[in-house]
């Protein structure tokens, strides 16, 4: 998945800035499908708790976005 770039790039990200409200809610929704997902499918679905790592993931990822002005 897409995510893996994603989350490399958003390590070195200014932690200055105001949190868009869509990335933080839709990182919460990401974060609480994939619990959703994983206590409903258990241990024996491997297939999806690798889906619900790749998005707790995103979920983090998006929820380290900070919207900062460009310097002009």
């Amino acid at each position: 998945m897409a995510v893996v770039p994603f989350a490399t790039l958003m390590l070195n990200r200014p932690q200055a800035g105001v949190r868009p409200i869509a990335e933080a809610v839709f990182a919460g929704l990401l974060a609480i499908a994939s619990v959703y997902v994983a206590f409903n499918e258990g241990r024996d679905n491997w297939q999806s708790l690798w889906t619900c790592a790749i998005y707790v993931l995103l979920a983090i990822t998006l929820w380290q976005a900070r919207a900062v002005q460009s310097p002009k």
